[in-house]
């Protein structure tokens, strides 16, 4: 059963507050589709990390000098095309060695510019479209990282009629050395290791 309010959308199947910015969306999202999301947002973010290992490999083999590197990642969408990953992650490690300082700024989204169509594409004709910020400060040993934003599905024709299908807000955060963030996706707990 659902009901419609205002700019929300409630499922009382327990799938949470949805975002509907519209107030046209046709439905919840599945627990697949949730899974599927959770393990985009994780695998985003484990780009990161990765990302940032490297930068602090190269901050280390120079000590006193900064070191910045540009971030660009894509990471496979379930039917094709990608999410994409750019912004830059620098790092500084003090002369004589010790913990070094972290920080990047990123931005992943679902379409080449913001101009054209996503390309990240679920196999039944749903297209993703994501905004999500990226934040990771901290040192060598323990960095925070967030991750914010929203994403959201149409259907795309001729598979499916178009139109809004469902929109999620993710909110997560957590510590690279753990390599896990926990936090809401579609208002529901969500838990995802990278």
């Amino acid at each position: 059963m659902i009901r419609r309010f205002p700019a929300l959308l409630v499922a009382a199947a327990g799938c949470g507050v949805l975002y509907d910015h519209d107030n046209d969306a046709v439905r919840p999202p599945t627990d697949a589709e949730l899974r599927v999301e959770g393990d985009l947002l994780a695998a985003s973010t484990a780009g990161l990390a990765a990302a940032t290992d490297e930068v602090v490999r190269q901050a280390l083999a120079q000590p006193g000098q900064g070191v910045s590197l540009p971030f660009n990642r894509s990471t496979a969408c379930p039917g094709s095309g990608k999410l994409h990953g750019t912004g830059t992650v620098s790092a500084l490690c003090p002369q004589p060695p010790g913990r070094c300082s972290v920080k990047s700024f990123t931005t992943v989204s679902s379409g080449p510019p913001a101009t054209q169509p996503s390309d990240c594409m679920y196999a039944q004709g749903l297209r993703l479209n994501a905004v999500l910020n990226l934040t990771l400060i901290g040192d060598d040993l323990a960095s925070t990282i967030s991750l914010d934003g929203v994403i959201s599905v149409d259907a795309v024709p001729p598979s499916s009629p178009s139109g809004h299908v469902y929109g999620c807000v993710a909110k997560l955060s957590g510590a690279v050395p753990e390599r896990t963030i926990t936090g809401t996706y579609c208002y529901l707990p969500l838990t995802r290791s990278f």
